[in-house]
């Protein structure tokens, strides 16, 4: 995983962030999915993003975490 760096601090910090953002995490895990390829769909958008984006993309994966993170309703 290529590690971003934020000015809050750590890439680890990222998911907590994005945990007290439900609808952006709902978003991300709904745009980021695998094709018949296994290249994220959400990163290939002809446009936009890396044309062979392979899947689970980072964006996924903090979403994913995120979504992990956020405490029971």
């Amino acid at each position: 995983m290529v590690p971003i760096r934020t000015r809050a601090g750590s890439p680890a910090e990222i998911p907590a962030l994005l945990a007290t953002h439900p609808e952006v995490v709902a978003a991300l895990l709904r745009q980021h999915v695998p094709d018949e390829a296994q290249r994220c769909r959400g990163c290939t958008q002809p446009g936009y993003g890396t044309p062979y984006g392979r899947w689970p993309c980072l964006l996924y994966l903090y979403a994913h975490r995120a979504s992990r993170a956020r405490p029971a309703d």
